[in-house]
């Protein structure tokens, strides 16, 4: 947003829909995994697409490569992963992964700890 763009999120949750659109934000009612959904909207000026659902990496997969038949987007598509092999099975259906600070900062405490028991 401080960019200049507009973001927009999209939710099947009504009571995340309510807390997003009492603080201002601009949300809609929708669920990612429809493909219908996907092919109807309007892509022309979307920029990047940002994957957070909490599913099963598989059906992020399976929606990053909806996205990119259905709708022929090209730009970024960044979905949330949790570990290496997910950021793989991302990688390859053509998005962006973007590891959850949990996984990061265990990464940190792992080499941490390798470095003060040496």
């Amino acid at each position: 947003k401080s960019r200049g763009g507009k973001p927009v999120g999209i939710d099947i949750n009504p009571d995340i829909l309510k807390y997003h659109l009492d603080l201002g934000r601009r949300v809609v009612y929708a669920d990612a995994q429809d493909v219908d959904m996907w092919e109807q909207l309007d892509m022309i000026n979307v920029k990047s697409i940002i994957i957070s659902m909490s599913s099963n990496i598989h059906l992020k997969h399976h929606l990053v490569k909806i996205i990119r038949k259905k709708t022929w987007f090209r730009g970024n598509i960044y979905v949330l992963t949790a570990n290496a092999r997910e950021d793989e099975v991302i990688m390859e259906s053509g998005a962006l992964p973007v590891s959850i600070p949990a996984v990061q900062v265990g990464k940190e405490m792992a080499d941490i700890s390798m470095d003060k028991s040496e």
